[in-house]
């Protein structure tokens, strides 16, 4: 874990801010995938500092780094009631490049902004269970499915990602309002 972490800092980090490489130094070369890769990568980090907690000495500072970069480069102010806020890919740069520059779709850079900031709320968030775990609240038994049939009825295996559907969503709902409340006080 430590090798492979190291890696993620060298490689995707250079100056303590996120960075897409492959095509972040060329506006507009970023496929769709590339676009969204980076909240993708401050999620899962986040979720790492709870399942080996040491890991946050060197992951927490890299994740506000850059939320703060992502939230800084993204425009409208309190003064407009944040009309037309959008925000960019290019969070090291410290500015918005606006998506129609350099031919990109907007969704994954909305997205990346609220993954970066939702993973500062990471210990407010319920670590994931282990197999030998079970949810309190009974949201994830391995016998509840999504349409309501007994598990030995349905068609998705025990423990399936089709069996856990409905908590995560919940669990998300909850991590978007936070993210909300969250981003509104930093731009206030």
């Amino acid at each position: 874990m430590d090798g492979l972490l190291k890696g993620i800092e060298r490689d995707f980090f250079p100056e303590g801010i996120i960075k897409e490489l492959p095509c972040e130094g060329r506006k507009g070369a970023c496929t769709a995938d590339m676009l969204a890769f980076k909240g993708t990568v401050l999620r899962w980090l986040g979720v790492t500092t709870q399942v080996a907690p040491y890991t946050s000495e060197v992951i927490s500072p890299l994740l506000r780094s850059s939320a703060e970069a992502a939230v800084a480069q993204c425009t409208g102010k309190k003064d407009d009631g944040f009309e037309g806020a959008k925000c960019g890919f290019y969070w090291a740069d410290g500015e918005y490049v606006d998506t129609s520059r350099d031919k990109t779709t907007g969704a994954g850079e909305q997205m990346n902004v609220l993954q970066a900031v939702n993973a500062l709320l990471i210990n407010e968030a319920v670590a994931p269970l282990t197999s030998d775990e079970k949810d309190p609240s009974g949201t994830n038994d391995p016998s509840d499915t999504t349409d309501g049939t007994p598990a030995s009825q349905s068609s998705a295996p025990p423990n399936s990602a089709a069996t856990h559907v409905g908590s995560m969503n919940s669990g998300f709902a909850a991590a978007v309002a936070g993210t909300a409340l969250f981003v509104a006080a930093v731009l206030l």
